[in-house]
């Protein structure tokens, strides 16, 4: 490896970890905080309930990210249990993580607008990097899969999906190795070029 492969490499990783983790963590996060003010403690209880990288990262998903800019996180548990509606509640817990990456992607696009940082520097490419990966992160959630959150949604209507947990993680490699993120990073390539 060169020097300069080297500090590409390195440069690269300064964008990209950065984007990684807070794309992550606002999903755990809202999730539980969201988990907790419907009245469930466990994601306070489990400390989930922290604006920290740290307790979310999951050492494959995070080297997945890092290649593929698709990963996973550590899930922030939760007990439909201590809900007085459960099925709703948890819906929304999972719904409040999904979208608070939906919502960090307009909010960093909006910011490239008004800013116009130079698209050659280090900020214009860590917003975009953060623009994309979470909106990749809230299109691979919408995949009716177990472990992703829309797999969580049809299990909570139906818990013997459960059982296919199996499948849905098996698919998902697929997925990835059939390189079908390509249909998503069209979707992300059209949004973002809608506004910049």
């Amino acid at each position: 490896m060169t020097i300069h492969t080297f500090i590409d490499a390195l440069r690269e990783l300064l964008i990209i970890l950065p984007a990684i983790f807070l794309t992550i963590t606002l999903h755990e996060y809202f999730l539980g905080f969201t988990a907790f003010k419907l009245g469930d403690i466990t994601p306070q209880a489990s400390g989930s309930v922290k604006f920290n990288p740290l307790l979310f990262i999951d050492n494959l998903g995070l080297i997945n990210f890092i290649l593929f800019h698709y990963g996973w996180s550590k899930t922030t548990a939760f007990d439909p249990r201590n809900f007085k509606r459960p099925f709703l509640f948890s819906v929304l817990s999972i719904l409040a993580g999904m979208f608070s990456n939906f919502i960090a992607a307009f909010f960093f696009i909006l910011l490239i607008i008004l800013y116009k940082p130079n698209p050659l520097g280090y900020i214009y490419n860590l917003f975009m990097t953060i623009v994309q990966f979470n909106l990749n992160y809230f299109l691979l959630n919408l995949l009716p899969l177990l472990p992703l959150d829309g797999g969580k949604i049809i299990s909570f209507l139906y818990p013997e999906y459960n059982k296919f947990e199996i499948v849905g993680i098996i698919l998902l490699m697929l997925f990835f190795l059939l390189n079908l993120t390509r249909f998503f990073d069209l979707i992300v390539y059209n949004i973002i070029n809608l506004f910049i």
